[in-house]
C-alpha cells in the first residue's frame, strides 16, 4: 500500500482506530445492559446502553467532521498548486541557439550545495544530479560508452569526457580540474594488485580560461516553494560576449505537498511530476544531467 500524503496515512490510521473504537462501544454498550440484569426493568437497561453509546459515539462523530474540513482545505491547497504549476510548464523546455565544436573544457559558474531531499529551501531541486561539489565537477570529466553509462577509467572510455573543468573558488583564485586513475594499490597494502579509482586532481592555474561556462538558477518565487514547486534554469553562456547559447527551463511539484511519512522524500517524489520530464518511469534518473545538457551544446573534442 503506498501513501502519497501525510493525510492520506494520518486517514488510514485513523479509519483503523475507527474500526476498534465502533467494536469498543458496542462491547460497552452490551457489557452496560447485561450488567444490571435482574436489577433493572428492560427498558432502563436500554436507556442507560443508549446514554452510554451517545457519549462514546461522540468522538467519532467530531473526528469525521475534523477529517472531511481536513480533506477540503487540502483539496483547495492542491488544486492552486496544481494550476500554477501546469501554468509554468507552459514556459519550460530547452532553447539551443548553437551548438559549438572541439571544445576541451568549461568552467563551472556554481558548483551544486549540499542536497537534501527533505528541505522545501532547497536550492534547485529541479537541477540537482549530485549530493556534492566534487561528484557534480567530476560527471564532466569521466568518459563513457555509447548509452552515456559513466566509464571508470577515462584512458578506456570509448566516448571522452571535458579534458577539464575550471571553477573559480570563495577566495576568487580559478582552480583547474581534471580526472585520472588513483592506483591505491601502491600506497595502501590493504588493497589488491592493481586496485584503482577515478580522482580529481586539482590545481591552481593561469592557463587561459574556457570561453564557455555553465550556470543554474533557481527560479522559484516564494509563494511557489511554498506550494513545493521548484523552477531552474540551466544556461550555457559564451564568456566572451555574455551571449546565452543555450537554455533550459524546468519545473517539478511534490504532489505530496512535502509528506515525509515512513521516509518519503518531497523533492525525490517531485522527480515524477516534471517538466521537462527526466528519464524512467518509477525512478527518474536525474544523474548527470547537467553533463547530457552541456554535451549536446558544447560537443567535446575527439568525439
Amino acid at each position: 500500500m503506498g501513501f502519497e500524503t501525510a493525510l492520506d496515512i494520518l486517514h488510514f490510521i485513523t479509519k483503523a482506530i475507527t474500526v476498534g473504537y465502533w467494536l469498543f462501544v458496542a462491547a460497552v454498550m452490551l457489557g452496560a445492559f447485561f450488567a444490571f440484569k435482574g436489577k433493572a426493568p428492560l427498558w432502563g437497561r436500554a436507556l442507560v446502553s443508549l446514554i452510554i453509546g451517545s457519549m462514546l459515539m461522540s468522538w467519532p462523530i467530531i473526528n469525521q467532521i475534523i477529517h472531511s474540513k481536513q480533506k477540503k482545505e487540502h483539496k483547495a491547497v492542491y488544486d492552486v498548486a496544481d494550476a500554477q504549476f501546469q501554468m509554468r510548464c507552459k514556459s519550460a523546455g530547452v532553447k539551443i541557439y548553437r551548438t559549438v565544436d572541439n571544445v576541451e573544457g568549461v568552467l563551472l559558474m556554481k558548483l551544486r550545495p549540499k542536497w537534501d531531499p527533505y528541505d522545501q529551501n532547497q536550492i534547485d531541486p529541479y537541477g540537482n544530479d549530485y549530493d556534492d561539489a566534487e561528484g557534480y565537477i567530476g560527471s564532466f570529466l569521466r568518459g563513457r560508452t555509447e548509452t552515456w553509462s559513466p566509464v571508470e577509467d577515462p584512458k578506456k572510455a570509448p566516448y571522452p569526457g571535458y579534458r577539464y573543468v575550471d571553477v573559480i573558488e570563495a577566495e576568487g583564485k580559478r582552480y583547474r580540474y581534471t580526472g585520472y586513475m588513483d592506483e591505491i594499490w601502491k600506497r595502501d597494502p590493504n588493497y589488491r594488485k592493481g586496485y584503482s579509482q577515478f580522482a580529481l586532481k586539482k590545481q591552481l592555474t593561469k592557463a587561459p580560461a574556457p570561453r564557455y561556462g555553465v550556470t543554474y538558477d533557481d527560479i522559484t518565487t516564494p509563494e511557489e516553494r511554498k506550494m513545493w514547486i521548484a523552477g531552474s534554469s540551466l544556461k550555457i553562456v559564451d564568456l566572451k560576449t555574455n551571449e546565452v547559447v543555450a537554455e533550459r527551463i524546468g519545473y517539478m511539484i511534490d504532489r505530496g505537498m512535502g509528506a515525509n511519512g515512513g521516509g518519503r522524500q518531497p523533492w525525490t517524489h517531485a522527480a515524477k511530476w516534471a517538466c521537462p520530464k527526466f528519464p524512467g518511469t518509477e525512478q527518474p534518473d536525474k544523474s548527470a544531467q547537467t553533463r547530457n545538457f552541456t554535451e549536446q551544446v558544447l560537443k567535446i573534442k575527439g568525439r
